[in-house]
């Protein structure tokens, strides 16, 4: 049986082939090259409550577990700053769909953030938020329509940081710019933003499974 791939899936292929074969991934600017802490990431590991103390710091950032497990974390995993290992989906932890079902809900703007919402987030709005939230940190969330969803997370310094599936965490858009606004930087081929939610880490249920140590 014939499959057939849209023009918009085979465009951001080609785009991708053309940034690696100029480069690669953008470095990530003020990216520090100090040595990541030795630390064992396969429990889960919690960031903070503490707005001021999220930094885009991936040798640090969770104990660098976001660099260790590059490959097991996702833009989901990391706006909500919890290292699951586990490429987590929306909803998927709260229940809304059984275990390892990945995509959870369709990549829509209003069934992902509902499934956020089943998973402790909370509804924001449109807005761009000009400052930091009192307990908890702001994510911006993206679609790809019908493919894909991506999140962005508000740093402590009020810049926005991400990191797309399985690539390096990085605080630039696809220019190369650092991002102050979510909604005018370039994330394609997530080009529809939803808005903005509120993640709190330490009472987010993004895992689908608890029976593992978690670390905060």
């Amino acid at each position: 049986k014939e499959t057939r791939v849209s023009q918009e899936v085979l465009s951001h292929i080609e785009q991708e082939l053309h940034r690696l074969h100029h480069g690669g991934d953008l470095r990530c600017k003020h990216q520090p090259a100090s040595i990541i802490p030795d630390v064992n990431c396969s429990a889960t590991i919690v960031g903070p409550d503490d707005p001021t103390k999220v930094k885009y710091d991936p040798q640090h950032d969770d104990s660098g577990c976001f660099v260790k497990e590059q490959d097991n974390n996702n833009c989901y995993d990391y706006a909500n700053d919890i290292v699951t290992n586990t490429f987590a989906q929306p909803g998927r932890g709260s229940g809304v769909c059984p275990p390892h079902t990945r995509p959870c809900v369709p990549n829509t703007c209003e069934d992902v953030k509902k499934a956020a919402v089943s998973d402790g987030l909370t509804w924001v709005g449109t807005e761009l938020p000009s400052s930091l939230p009192a307990h908890g940190h702001y994510v911006s969330l993206h679609i790809w329509p019908k493919t894909n969803f991506h999140w962005l997370r508000m740093d402590g310094d009020k810049m926005w940081s991400h990191k797309p599936g399985g690539s390096a965490v990085r605080n630039v858009d696809n220019d190369g710019k650092t991002i102050h606004d979510p909604a005018k930087a370039d994330v394609s081929p997530w080009s529809q933003h939803c808005g903005y939610m509120l993640a709190v880490p330490s009472k987010s249920n993004i895992k689908f499974f608890q029976s593992e140590s978690i670390i905060v």
